[in-house]
Parts: C-alpha cells; sequence; structure tokens
C-alpha cells in the first residue's frame, strides 16, 4: 500500500510540474480531483505544488488549479486549510487576480465557499472578499459580486453567515 501511495504521488507530482510527457498531462486537475475524492491523504504531499500553479503567469493554468482548489476546499473531508494555510490562502487571492474571469469564476464559487467550507475563517473570508470585489475596477466583477453576496443574503439555507457581512451593501 506504501509503494501504491508512493507512486501516486511521484506520478501526480510529475503532472503538475510538468516532469512528464504522459497524456494525462491536460487532465491533471480532474485525475488530481478524482484521487483526492477517494484517498485525500495520499494527495497531500502533492497539493503544495498546487501553489505555483495559482500563480502561474498563464491564466488558463491560474484558472484550472482555482477551480480544483475551490472543489477540494468545499469538500467535506477537505482539511486543506489545516494542512497547508498558504495554499488557502493563495486560493482566496484568486478573489484579486489580474483576470477578471477569475475574479468572476471566484464570486460564482463564493456560496459553495460560504456554505460548504467547513473552515470558518475561509468561509469569513471569501465573503469578505467578495464584498470587496463591489469596488472592483472592472464592472462586470462588479456586477458578478452584487449579484452573488445578494444571492447569499437571500438564500434560506446559508446559516451563521454575519449580519456585518452585509452592512456596507
Amino acid at each position: 500500500e506504501e509503494q501504491l501511495h508512493s507512486s501516486l504521488q511521484r506520478f501526480t507530482t510529475a503532472l503538475l510540474t510538468g516532469t512528464t510527457s504522459s497524456s494525462l498531462r491536460p487532465e491533471c486537475m480532474r485525475v488530481i480531483r478524482q484521487l483526492y475524492q477517494c484517498t485525500p491523504q495520499v494527495l497531500l504531499p502533492v497539493l503544495p505544488h498546487l501553489h505555483a500553479e495559482l500563480e502561474a503567469l498563464d491564466a488558463a493554468q491560474r484558472l484550472a488549479a482555482t477551480e480544483l482548489l475551490v472543489t477540494l476546499l468545499c469538500m467535506p473531508e477537505s482539511d486543506i486549510p489545516e494542512h497547508f494555510p498558504k495554499l488557502a490562502g493563495a486560493t482566496l487571492q484568486r478573489y484579486k487576480d489580474v483576470c477578471p474571469n477569475i475574479r468572476v469564476h471566484m464570486l460564482e464559487h463564493t456560496p459553495q465557499l460560504a456554505t460548504f467550507t467547513k473552515n470558518a475563517s475561509i468561509r469569513e473570508q471569501a465573503l469578505n472578499m467578495a464584498t470587496d470585489r463591489l469596488q472592483d475596477p472592472e464592472e462586470r466583477v462588479r456586477l458578478a459580486a452584487l449579484q452573488t453576496l445578494a444571492g447569499i443574503a437571500t438564500s434560506h439555507s446559508l446559516h451563521g453567515i454575519s449580519h456585518r457581512t452585509f452592512d456596507g451593501l
């Protein structure tokens, strides 16, 4: 079992870092998500490599890593904020990404982050950063922020969201 874990860790790290010519490279994020769903502990040594993907020059790479990490953060068994607080923080920094599409993507996933992430600090930070996007220089990002926050404010499924979060609206 240990040998299998080690092999999976080496392979997924090689996929992430591009040090393999595997045909699975384009499917890297999907492979990691599926492995994490089955056995999150095996991928713990691999996850820090996603930090570089979050800060890559290529917007498509950042978006793929952002999408993966938001999905992982929202899984009930996710301990990413506890094991890798810098990685969780770097994911939330995508609310401030230079690419408006990535900022909008984060806003679209704010309801999931505010609902399904078990880490209270991540939930609060996601809501605060979404609120900050109301002042974004891009109109479509401001509109997405307004729609997201209005949807969250009127949703009956969310509990425990501080009213102070919405005071500025």
